[in-house]
């Protein structure tokens, strides 16, 4: 938490409003001193506003639901946005999800890799989408790796797709460098 605080404000302060998106564990969200953890990496790292979102699975919502959106809703209240990662593989039920304090599901890859060919994942990322959005959710698209891939997903209004369609995983540096270079881009075009 302390490095993606850190992070995120040290690209605050160059210009870049980026979120930067960290794992938490079942573990993790049943200790309640995770919110302290998170609250006093955003003041050290002075981000404020929060640019972190929290990625959590649908296992992490399995043991003590009720204490799982008891901290949820503290760590939204610092700024945080929640996303639930890798949706659909798990076993999260739909009720389930109206009840669960969320900002963005994202569909896991496994969906999307299907989606060229099988009838069925199509029709299944498209229930997902609709649902999310029928609750006021955000869809992230993951494991985008082709043209139709994303012209699918721009058809279903989906918000954020990420994958190696777009770009591999980098360092900070990297990261840095790649955003100038299609800012330069964006300015020539």
């Amino acid at each position: 938490m302390q490095t993606a605080a850190v992070q995120a404000a040290k690209w605050k302060v160059s210009g870049l409003n980026l979120r930067v998106a960290i794992n938490v564990s079942a573990r993790q969200l049943v200790d309640t001193a995770v919110v302290r953890h998170f609250s006093e990496a955003l003041q050290q790292a002075n981000l404020d506003p929060c640019l972190i979102d929290l990625e959590l699975t649908e296992s992490c919502l399995i043991e003590d639901e009720a204490t799982a959106i008891d901290l949820i809703k503290q760590l939204r209240q610092l700024g945080a946005q929640i996303h639930l990662d890798d949706f659909g593989t798990g076993y999260s039920s739909l009720s389930q999800l109206g009840r669960i304090p969320l900002d963005v599901i994202k569909l896991d890859r496994s969906f999307v890799r299907s989606i060229d060919a099988d009838m069925k994942a199509q029709a299944l990322v498209r229930s997902m989408v609709v649902v999310a959005h029928e609750l006021n959710l955000k869809v992230v698209a993951e494991g985008i790796e082709t043209m139709s891939e994303e012209l699918f997903m721009k058809g279903l209004a989906v918000e954020y797709v990420q994958g190696f369609l777009y770009a591999r995983p980098m360092p900070a540096a990297e990261l840095e460098q790649w955003l100038r270079d299609r800012q330069k881009l964006r300015l020539i075009a």
